[in-house]
């Protein structure tokens, strides 16, 4: 059992990217700091694909050649529901495969070497106001045993499921997505530069599915796929005929699956992620691409901003709703557009039937509609490219909305 101080001015639970970000540059400003980790390892089980634009690597500090870095991805092959299969290739890094466990792990280094004390194997229990308190008591279980320690600010970075999300009554996400995934050995991609992406409602209603090759050689891949509400059956129900699907067999024929994981994904942002003495950052406020179910860079991003804020809130000793209602103006200023026309996209594609689906295809397999998406196809900003196809071509939105 860890040996807690008494008192801190910050506990953040989740030592994912957000909590351990949130947690550095508060430790980095002067404040003490409680980084708390469920889990006896950071960043195992892993809960995420491991695709990342580089984008994110450079928002925390991580260079294209780290040993982090499995692979480099340049495009995609995209498979459509009547089997038509159009090449995106930018010809130049637009995603990386990482070792997403090991990234987690340098980010709570980080936050350690900051001066954050990073506690594993401790996980948020609840939180209570008293009198003799000036701000909240923290329940926690450090292993089997429960432990209490006094904070002034609590940050909630624990994941889609957010304990800390429920204890303070804030909104839930507007949808969640179920996945599961594979990673396999023995696998033959002979394109190992670009990901397959698979859409349609027996493979994956609602969502997509996905292959990505995560060695240079095409030899080791990660495939899986995520549906919406309201699909008929589990996600490894679909999984399994996914990994029959004409579009995979001849690269996984002689594969073996070496470990699979299964989670969900939260999507919509909040209306309101603070509360007095308390913020969400990461998935627990959905702060997630609707579009891909990606959250690593926009979790970085705003915990950059969740510290910038608690930090001017804890100094000012003011950290009612209010005051830290800045950290949500913050990053819905930043951010929150772009996951609002994200989540605008999803709502006409998850109502999309597979004959739309295959219409959206012959309409993109056009050769200046593909140079559009390989110029300004950003996983990041998914908005970038859409305005300027809707501007290149009006009748492919006209079509989606009508077919």
């Amino acid at each position: 059992m860890m040996a807690f101080s008494n008192d801190y001015d910050v506990v953040v639970a989740g030592a994912g990217p957000a909590g351990s970000v949130t947690a550095r540059e508060l430790a980095r400003r002067g404040f003490s700091v409680l980084l708390c980790e469920e889990h006896p390892v950071v960043g195992e089980p892993v809960q995420c694909a491991g695709l990342v634009s580089p984008r994110t690597l450079s928002e925390n500090g991580i260079g294209p050649s780290d040993p982090l870095v499995q692979n480099t991805l340049t495009g995609a092959d995209i498979v459509f529901p009547g089997g038509r299969c159009i090449t995106i290739d930018a010809k130049e890094p637009r995603a990386y495969a990482i070792n997403r466990s090991r990234f987690d792990r340098i980010l709570a280094e980080r936050a350690a070497e900051a001066g954050a004390e990073l506690v594993c194997d401790c996980k948020f229990v609840d939180a209570r106001r008293r009198e003799s308190v000036k701000g909240l008591e923290v329940l926690l279980l450090d292993g089997k045993k429960e432990a209490s320690v006094n904070c002034r600010l609590l940050v909630g970075a624990d994941g889609p499921s957010s304990l800390v999300r429920r204890t303070f009554s804030l909104p839930e996400p507007a949808e969640f997505v179920r996945g599961y995934e594979a990673e396999y050995e023995g696998t033959s991609f002979d394109a190992p530069n670009r990901v397959t992406v698979l859409f349609g409602n027996r493979v994956a209603p609602g969502f997509f599915a996905w292959a990505i090759p995560v060695s240079k050689e095409g030899d080791t891949a990660r495939i899986g796929l995520c549906i919406g509400k309201g699909a008929k059956g589990t996600p490894k129900s679909f999984f399994e005929g996914l990994i029959e699907h004409s579009a995979l067999t001849p690269h996984i024929r002689d594969a073996a699956a070496i470990g699979a994981i299964a989670g969900k994904i939260p999507l919509g942002p909040l209306r309101r992620s603070t509360a007095d003495n308390a913020a969400l950052v990461g998935d627990a406020a959905a702060q997630v691409k609707p579009t891909s179910g990606g959250g690593v860079y926009t979790a970085t991003l705003c915990a950059k901003l969740c510290a910038e804020a608690c930090a001017e809130a804890l100094s000012s000793g003011d950290l009612s709703k209010k005051s830290l209602g800045r950290y949500h103006s913050l990053w819905s200023k930043s951010i929150g557009k772009e996951l609002g026309r994200g989540m605008a996209m999803r709502m006409v594609f998850r109502n999309l039937g597979d004959r739309s689906l295959d219409a959206l295809g012959r309409s993109l397999d056009d050769p200046g509609i593909l140079d559009t998406i390989n110029a300004y196809g950003d996983i990041d900003y998914p908005s970038i490219v859409a305005g300027r196809l809707m501007k290149k071509a009006p009748a492919l939105f006209k079509n989606l909305l009508f077919n």
